[in-house]
């Protein structure tokens, strides 16, 4: 098993670290997702394509890191279902990894025009749905704040 490295940092400021790196691959996604509309009427311009998703596969493998580094551990402080949370992360990115990687073997080997688009379409739309999904359950404002509830403490 790989040693992450886990930094402590406030929930709202992971929570804002984290958002904005998904504002910042949305716009790699809408390059990418470009590139393959341009593929559709120039041929030529596949190595374009797979260039840039070679790009961005690394920069996601990137961005899985920096969440296992820095939202794994603030989900698994926040309450008592936080540890389920962060683990349940991690290995969702586990199978992202291995994803990814498989997308580089067929970009290394892929020519067909087609197959290309048609992998890379299908990726666009699971890294897209896959942030959609972080942001609602997981980097909600309610559950990364820096103010928890304390569960059965009485006020008075």
């Amino acid at each position: 098993a790989r040693q992450r490295e886990e930094i402590s940092m406030n929930p709202s400021v992971v929570r804002k670290r984290i958002l904005q790196e998904h504002a910042a691959l949305r716009r790699r996604l809408r390059e990418l997702e470009a590139a393959v509309d341009a593929m559709h009427t120039d041929a030529s311009q596949v190595r374009c394509v797979v260039d840039i998703a070679r790009e961005l596969l690394t920069e996601l493998v990137v961005h899985t890191e920096l969440e296992d580094a820095i939202l794994a551990p603030a989900l698994r402080e926040i309450d008592a279902w936080g540890p389920i949370r962060a683990n349940s992360l991690l290995e969702h990115h586990e199978s992202q990894r291995a994803q990814l990687r498989e997308l580089a073997e067929c970009y290394g080997a892929a020519e067909d025009c087609e197959r290309i688009a048609h992998i890379t379409l299908e990726w666009l739309r699971d890294v897209r749905t896959d942030m959609t999904h972080e942001e609602t359950e997981v980097l909600s404002a309610s559950l990364l704040r820096d103010d928890p509830i304390a569960v059965g403490m009485e006020s008075g």
